[in-house]
């Protein structure tokens, strides 16, 4: 991967943002605790950044910076 500290949370929160992760509920899962949000990511999800990930890992951080 074109990302020297590899697949971390950073990257996580840059392929969330680029596909509107959260607001799709094959990929995510919202639960609400009174003002707490947190989201589950499914298995689906996992797959998805995998296979996008094995498209063009030399430039796949770059293109979600984009």
């Amino acid at each position: 991967m074109d990302y020297p500290k590899g697949f971390n949370s950073y990257v996580l929160s840059l392929v969330i943002d680029f596909y509107n992760v959260k607001t799709n509920p094959i990929y995510a899962y919202k639960h609400e605790l009174g003002n707490n949000e947190r989201y589950t990511y499914s298995q689906q999800f996992v797959d998805f950044v995998f296979n996008e990930i094995k498209k063009a890992p030399d430039k796949y951080v770059e293109s979600l910076r984009k």
